[in-house]
């Protein structure tokens, strides 16, 4: 079964990244931030100090944050959608409520942290790209 990840940032309903990242290896990775931000550097790659600033408040207070890190690349034939970011929510919501059989709401709520649907729900909220 192959598994997509849809990327939201958190600086608003819309702020979705365009198309869908497949899951290219099974499992994953745990690592603190000082762990991801030690690998990172040590690769020398470029949007470190750019991350670092968008992380620093990140967690609770002087608890250090974990991340899941997955093997992923771009999904073949996904690479020209984009996204409603409003229907996102709604249709995560709406896949959340069928699952748990009652409502849920997401009260306004957006952030970033993973929620997992089908892909069938996911694909009512594509716009498709013009030529």
């Amino acid at each position: 079964m192959t598994r997509y990840v849809l990327l939201r940032g958190g600086s608003g309903r819309d702020d979705v990244m365009p198309g869908l990242l497949q899951i290219s290896k099974p499992g994953y990775e745990v690592l603190t931030r000082a762990d991801l931000r030690k690998r990172i550097e040590d690769r020398g790659a470029v949007g470190v100090a750019e991350w670092q600033a968008l992380t620093a408040g990140d967690g609770d207070g002087d608890l250090e944050s974990i991340y899941a890190l997955f093997h992923v690349e771009p999904a073949e034939g996904y690479d020209n959608l984009r996204w409603d970011g409003t229907r996102v929510l709604d249709e995560i919501e709406r896949y959340e409520s069928i699952a748990r059989n009652r409502p849920v709401g997401n009260v306004g709520r957006t952030s970033p942290y993973p929620r997992l649907m089908s892909l069938k729900h996911l694909m009512q909220a594509a716009i498709m790209a013009r030529p």
